[in-house]
């Protein structure tokens, strides 16, 4: 497909999409792997009949044990659990492949029930246990930018291969 400008869209992917489209490339792409576990659990509070449809919250903690807890509610009585985050959770070659970390989701739950509370007779309900492996830049932004030498890695890899984008092909009456 000739293309003029291309955007990779990977997350924490990106650097591999890149060099796996372009291997000859010295060019490295700013994105490293942040891995984070999660739960999704429902909320013991929830009544349906008093929920607003349109009204979600977030609240943002500190943690006695070691993270900053993110809580998000969602419509019909789900929260959402995160912030549990290292770089040092490997990236999967592909993300089917995460390896939840048995330690981190018993330190989630304990967190979710602390700040959760209890209600009598009911335990916490952990809808689903997840491993996210979200991407970040060293300066914390979102990385969106040319990279020069991709003129080059075109020549080299694509241009053999596809037609120049600039190339006319006149369509047959």
């Amino acid at each position: 497909m000739p293309c003029t400008q291309l955007v990779i869209t990977s997350g924490a992917w990106s650097p591999r999409v890149f060099a796996t489209l372009f291997p000859k490339s010295t060019v490295r792409i700013p994105i490293s792997a942040l891995g984070g576990h999660s739960l999704l659990i429902r909320n013991p509070f929830h009544n349906p009949k008093q929920a607003d449809p349109e009204v979600c919250h977030a609240v943002f903690a500190a943690d006695e044990i070691g993270f900053s807890p993110e809580w998000f509610s969602r419509i019909g009585g789900e929260l959402y659990l995160a912030g549990l985050n290292s770089t040092t959770i490997p990236l999967p070659e592909i993300s089917t492949n995460v390896k939840l970390n048995p330690e981190a989701v018993e330190q989630m739950k304990k967190c979710g029930a602390e700040m959760i509370g209890a209600v009598d007779g009911k335990p916490m309900e952990v809808l689903r246990e997840a491993l996210v492996s979200g991407n970040y830049t060293q300066a914390r932004k979102q990385c969106l930018t040319a990279v020069p030498v991709l003129s080059a890695c075109y020549r080299e890899w694509a241009a053999p291969r596809l037609p120049h984008p600039r190339q006319q092909t006149r369509r047959q009456p």
